[in-house]
């Protein structure tokens, strides 16, 4: 697996890029400099709310008719037909 690294140019403030670590002397040569490795992001802290236990135990189609009529689906597009022309 190729070794990646971020770097960063002067004049674009904010602007890391990863690059390919066999990219360094050329992207170097151009006056970029290795930036920082970012921090990592924060831990959300577990909240009672978004306990996975927590759900109710209904069918995902409780709501949903047990019938289903194709009248009562949404009619799908069609394409329109052209008369062909008798030769």
């Amino acid at each position: 697996m190729a070794t990646t690294v971020r770097m960063r140019h002067p004049s674009l403030p904010g602007q890391d890029v990863t690059v390919a670590a066999s990219a360094v002397p050329h992207l170097q040569a151009a006056g970029w400099e290795p930036a920082p490795e970012p921090p990592p992001a924060p831990r959300k802290p577990k909240t009672p709310d978004s306990d996975p236990k927590s759900t109710t135990d209904a069918p995902a189609d409780a709501g949903a008719s047990a019938s289903s009529d194709s009248d009562s689906e949404t009619p799908k597009r069609r394409r329109t037909q052209t008369p062909k022309e008798e030769s």
